[in-house]
């Protein structure tokens, strides 16, 4: 996995059908799109690593999460990043949702993790 870095972003992953984008700005997490890769471990792994270097700084505090679909497997490595904020005052999980099975989801990775959830319905773009 190559990280890139633009002007205002760090860069982490690109959006494709299979692998969300990534990126990081000034404490926040964005992530957005699908999760469905076959290896979701090999994929979240280095990033995970580099954001517990970030919390450990003081460097990271929310999260705001859009996810279109995920899978089992991925949720997993999900619950590892947002743990990563479990110990952090202060910090907020923003998870958007445009159907009730993301909504779902989050509600269940809301009970694994100690941070506080805000669900924030948006309607799809037609």
């Amino acid at each position: 996995m190559q990280i890139t870095k633009n002007s205002e972003y760090k860069i982490f992953s690109k959006k494709s059908k299979t692998t969300p984008l990534i990126k990081y700005k000034k404490g926040v997490l964005f992530l957005e799109g699908n999760s469905t890769m076959k290896e979701p471990a090999k994929f979240y792994y280095p990033i995970i690593s580099e954001l517990r270097e970030f919390r450990n700084k003081g460097e990271f505090k929310e999260i705001h999460a859009n996810f279109k679909k995920f899978t089992t497997r991925s949720s997993n490595c999900l619950v590892e990043i947002f743990k990563l904020l479990d110990k952090v005052e202060n910090s907020k999980i923003i998870w958007k949702y445009s159907n009730d099975e993301i909504f779902e989801a989050g509600t269940f990775i809301d009970e694994d993790c100690d941070s506080e959830f805000e669900f924030i319905p948006i309607k799809n773009k037609k």
